[in-house]
C-alpha cells in the first residue's frame, strides 16, 4: 500500500482544516482545478509554523492562515512565470541566432555542423569553474550525444521528433541549413552546441549578442554566455512546465540573479517591458493578495537586489483606499498609480 494514499477533495479539505488552515466555499473548486499537490505542497512554506513543527509529525500552519492566502501565493507565482517567460524566450532566440550565425560565418551554411572537426577538442572546451570531472571523457560524451541528435534530425525517414519544416528541407534540398535545423533543437541542445564550439565562434557569438541588444557599457564573455545558457535554460523550463518559480535556484542562481542576467540579453525596449511585467505581477497578485509576512518571505527568497517594505506598501495602499483615492476616474487617468508611487518613494518603501 502506498504511504501517500489517494484522498478525495473533501478529505483533502479536512486535512487542511485539521492543521489549522481556514477553508472557504471556493476551496473545493480550486483543489479540483489545480490539485492539492500543486497548490498546498508547492506554496505552503511561508505559511508554516516552523517552531511548532519541531514537536509535530504533521504540518502546522501559522495562526490565521487561510487556504485563500496559499492560493494567492500560487497565483502570484503563476503571474511571475507569465511575466518572465516571454522575455526568456526572446533571450533564447537572441542567443540561438547569434551562435548559429557565428558558426555558419566560420564554417558555411550547409551540413558542416555534422563534421566533428568543426568542434573544439577537450582542451578547448568551455567548462564551468566548478567542474572537477574528467574533461576528455565529458567532451567525448557531449560531442557524441550532440552528433547523435543532429544526425537523427537530418537522416532519412519521417522521424516523429523532427518538425515538418526540417523534413521539407531534407526532402527538397541538398542540405538543411543550421539556421533552419536550430529551430528544431531545444534550448538545452543549443547550450551543448555552444559549449562545444571553437573559441573564435564563441567570441563572435558574444559580439553579435552585444551588438544586437545594444550593450555599450559591458562585454559578454564566452564563459558568461555559457553560464547564461545554463541558467536561462533552467528557468525557461521551470516557466514552460509550470514549476514553482519564486524560490527556485538554477546552478546557485536565484530568480533575482536570473532577472539581472536576463537583462543582458534583451534590447532596451524589452528591458523596459520585462521590468513593467515583473512589477505588474507584484502589484496585481503580490501586494494586493498575499499577506505581508509570507509575501516578504517570498520576495526575500527570490534574491531580488531591491529591498521591499511589503507591510509598508500594503499599509500605504490600504490608507489610500480608505481615503477614497481609488475610483474609475483615477484608474483611467493614471493619477492613483502616480500618487501611490509618490507615497512609496516618499516613505522609502522600495530601495
Amino acid at each position: 500500500m502506498a504511504d501517500k494514499p489517494f484522498k478525495t477533495i473533501d478529505e483533502q479539505i479536512s486535512i487542511l482544516e485539521s492543521r489549522g488552515v481556514e477553508t472557504d466555499e471556493d476551496t473545493w473548486s480550486v483543489l479540483a482545478r489545480e490539485g492539492y499537490y500543486s497548490v498546498v505542497n508547492g506554496y505552503k512554506g511561508p505559511f508554516l509554523d516552523k517552531e511548532a513543527m519541531r514537536s509535530s509529525a504533521t504540518d502546522v500552519y501559522r495562526p490565521g492562515t487561510r487556504f485563500a492566502d496559499i492560493y494567492a501565493l500560487f497565483l502570484f507565482d503563476r503571474a511571475l512565470r507569465d511575466a518572465l517567460f516571454p522575455y526568456l524566450r526572446i533571450a533564447e532566440s537572441t542567443m540561438r541566432t547569434a551562435v548559429v550565425y557565428a558558426f555558419c560565418h566560420a564554417h558555411g551554411g550547409g551540413n558542416e555542423y555534422l563534421d566533428r572537426n568543426n568542434y573544439t577538442d577537450a582542451r578547448g572546451m568551455l567548462f564551468p569553474k566548478a567542474f572537477r570531472g574528467d574533461r576528455r571523457a565529458e567532451h567525448n560524451k557531449r560531442l557524441n550525444k550532440l552528433m547523435a541528435i543532429l544526425n537523427t534530425k537530418v537522416s532519412n525517414g519521417d522521424n516523429k521528433h523532427v518538425s515538418a519544416y526540417v523534413r521539407h528541407y531534407r526532402n527538397k534540398h541538398d542540405a538543411i541549413p543550421l539556421w533552419v535545423l536550430s529551430k528544431d533543437l531545444t534550448f538545452g541542445n543549443m547550450a551543448h552546441f555552444y559549449q562545444l564550439q571553437q573559441r573564435n565562434v564563441q567570441n563572435e557569438a558574444c559580439k553579435v549578442i552585444g551588438a544586437a541588444v545594444g550593450l555599450s557599457d559591458k562585454k559578454i564573455h564566452p564563459i558568461g554566455l555559457l553560464r547564461a545558457f545554463t541558467v536561462l535554460t533552467g528557468f525557461r523550463n521551470i516557466c514552460a512546465h509550470g514549476g514553482r518559480l519564486y524560490c527556485a535556484t538554477v546552478n546557485g542562481t536565484t530568480v533575482g540573479g536570473m532577472v539581472e542576467m536576463l537583462l543582458d540579453y534583451l534590447d532596451a525596449r524589452d528591458k523596459k517591458a520585462s521590468a513593467e511585467a515583473f512589477g505588474d505581477a507584484l502589484a496585481r497578485y503580490g501586494f494586493t493578495s498575499v499577506p505581508p509576512a509570507p509575501l516578504q518571505a517570498a520576495i526575500d527568497g527570490m534574491g531580488i537586489p531591491i529591498q521591499f517594505d511589503v507591510q509598508g506598501i500594503v499599509d500605504t495602499m490600504q490608507e489610500m483606499l480608505d481615503n477614497g483615492a481609488l475610483c474609475v476616474q483615477t484608474l483611467q487617468d493614471g493619477s492613483f498609480e502616480q500618487a501611490f508611487s509618490e507615497k512609496v518613494e516618499e516613505r522609502s518603501l522600495i530601495q
